[in-house]
């Protein structure tokens, strides 16, 4: 959710900034609505303005690229989508040789 109005152009600054807040929601909700989790925030640039008190979602930013953490939440989706089961999931995951 913005704190204050946002513009395009705008970078986001970290969990406790001055910019955002989060809210708890289901994942279902989250997923429905396609909002920006909280981890993923950090330095995504506005590409839509924003409201005050309204949420942030995926299609008013871009995400600082490539991001092992973007990874990991697209892995994520896509396995409690149903698009990927979980061996595929451990696979993949082994794949990103993690230290």
């Amino acid at each position: 959710m913005a704190k204050r109005d946002l513009k395009v152009g705008d970078q986001l600054d970290g969990i406790g900034g001055c910019m955002f807040y989060s809210s708890i929601d289901l994942y279902d909700t989250a997923r429905r609505e396609k909002l920006l989790p909280i981890g993923l925030a950090k330095n995504a640039r506005l590409v839509r303005p924003g409201t005050m008190d309204t949420p942030i979602t995926w299609a008013d930013v871009e995400v600082q690229q490539p991001s092992t953490v973007l990874t990991l939440r697209q892995l994520q989706e896509q396995w409690m989508d149903g698009r990927m089961s979980e061996g595929q999931l451990i696979e993949r995951l082994d794949a990103l040789a993690l230290p």
